[in-house]
C-alpha cells in the first residue's frame, strides 16, 4: 500500500473477535454522552452505520440504544458505504431543522477490518483498522458550512469483501 491515503495513519487498531460491533458503538456513544453531560433520556434519535453487524438481524442500533439508556430514542440504520457519516449528518440536520427531533446521536462502527481475508493472511495489513465514533447534534444555530454527497452506482462491485473459506466452506461470522 504505497498510496498516500494510507501513509498518514499513525496507529491501526483491530478489535479482538470477542468485541461485538455493538460494544464499540455503545462505548463511543457512552463516552460522548458523559463528556457532553447529556442525559441519555434527552437523545431523541440514534442514527447509526455499521459495516459488520453482530447478527444478520437485528442490527446494532437497538443494542446501542439499550446499553446507553436512551430509552426514548428511535434508531435508524443508514448505510451508504464510506459516506455513511456524511449521510447521517445530513439526515440528522434535516430532522432537527424540520422540528422532528431536538437531539440526534450519529454513531459509526467499523468492526470488520480485522476479519478481512487480507488481514487474516498478513499481520502487515494496510487497512485502516476497527473503531467507532459518535457525534451529537442538537437544536440550535447550525455550524454546517456546506455538504456534498454523491453516489456512484456505476462502480458497484469494484470494492467487494467476502468471507474466507475454511476447508472449502465459507466462514459465517454471524
Amino acid at each position: 500500500a504505497n498510496d498516500l491515503f494510507f501513509k498518514g495513519v499513525l496507529q491501526r487498531r483491530f478489535a479482538s473477535p470477542e468485541y461485538l460491533s455493538s460494544d464499540l458503538g455503545a462505548g463511543a456513544l457512552e463516552r460522548l454522552l458523559n463528556r457532553t453531560g447529556t442525559d441519555p433520556q434527552d437523545v431523541d434519535l440514534i442514527l447509526y452505520s455499521c459495516i459488520f453487524s453482530d447478527y444478520l438481524w437485528p442490527s446494532i442500533g437497538p443494542a446501542i440504544q439499550h446499553r446507553v439508556g436512551a430509552k426514548r430514542a428511535s434508531v435508524i440504520n443508514i448505510d451508504t458505504g464510506c459516506s455513511s457519516y456524511l449521510s447521517m449528518l445530513n439526515t440528522a440536520r434535516a430532522f432537527i431543522e424540520a422540528g422532528l427531533y431536538k437531539t440526534v446521536a450519529v454513531v459509526t462502527v467499523t468492526n470488520f477490518i480485522s476479519r478481512l481475508p487480507e488481514f487474516q493472511k498478513s499481520r502487515l495489513s494496510w487497512v485502516l483498522g476497527d473503531g467507532a465514533s459518535a457525534t451529537l447534534l442538537a437544536k440550535g444555530e447550525s455550524s454546517f458550512l456546506s455538504t456534498y454527497e454523491r453516489s456512484c452506482g456505476e462502480h458497484y462491485g469494484l470494492f467487494v469483501f467476502e468471507p474466507d473459506g475454511v476447508h472449502g466452506a465459507a466462514l459465517n461470522y454471524w
